[in-house]
């Protein structure tokens, strides 16, 4: 699915007799949704917490609307007072969500990856892209809880460039192929800057990493010392 595909599904939502909302909901979101993507690429380490926010609330406010529209087709004001609660549901979804930080870390860059990124395999096909984009979701998102600061800096920088290329690429009606060029060009840009801007963290990430890599490796050293040191002490003590 493409990123635009993505904002048009979820304003097809709004129900026909809202047309109006409906129509400037078309014209709004994607401005800015394409403002948030492009502070995503080049500022992703800080707005990567309003997408955590942003995907929580989609999840806990899309899924119960889903279900309400399914069992009950909800229309008129009956139809906004159960947006209401859904939404009340969607901001305590995306407020608790912080309790559980690896989920909450998992979850977002699993679903940032994966709207962001099969748009630009389509020339594997249609099913294959759409794997391959899974499985590489999966394997960011995985990397993300061990590597947090690195990896939200190139998942933020790639898939904010996607992103922002697929709403510039629709609207302007791109080719494939040159969307994708721009799009990767801005991905690394977006990269060199976000680094530029959080040396001193990765500094520390890297020096924390090189520090724990170098315990790991001593480790059988340790153990072998420890072993030794407990055969030379006495068994009993006076």
């Amino acid at each position: 699915m493409e990123f635009y595909e993505f904002i048009e599904t979820v304003i097809s939502y709004i129900p026909s007799e809202f047309e109006k909302q409906r129509h400037l909901a078309e014209i709004i979101l994607p401005w800015i949704l394409g403002i948030c993507t492009a502070a995503t690429c080049f500022f992703g380490h800080t707005v990567h917490k309003l997408w955590k926010a942003f995907f929580f609330f989609g999840i806990g406010f899309i899924i119960p609307m889903i279900a309400v529209e399914a069992l009950f087709a909800p229309n008129g004001i009956l139809f906004w007072i159960c947006a209401v609660l859904c939404a009340g549901i969607g901001v305590t979804c995306a407020v608790y969500s912080k309790k559980i930080f690896r989920v909450q870390l998992f979850i977002t860059t699993l679903i940032m990856v994966f709207i962001s990124v099969p748009s630009y395999l389509s020339f594997l096909g249609d099913s294959v892209s759409i794997i391959a984009g899974f499985i590489i979701a999966v394997l960011c998102a995985v990397l993300s809880i061990k590597y947090k600061y690195i990896m939200v800096i190139i998942t933020t920088s790639f898939s904010g460039s996607f992103m922002l290329f697929d709403i510039i690429g629709n609207a302007l009606g791109l080719p494939h192929t040159l969307k994708t060029i721009f799009a990767v060009i801005i991905a690394f840009f977006g990269l060199t800057v976000q680094c530029y801007v959080e040396r001193e963290e990765l500094k520390e990430t890297h020096e924390h990493l090189k520090k724990r890599s170098e315990q790991l490796k001593n480790a059988p050293d340790n153990i072998k010392n420890k072993i030794k040191s407990d055969k030379t002490k006495p068994l009993f003590h006076k």
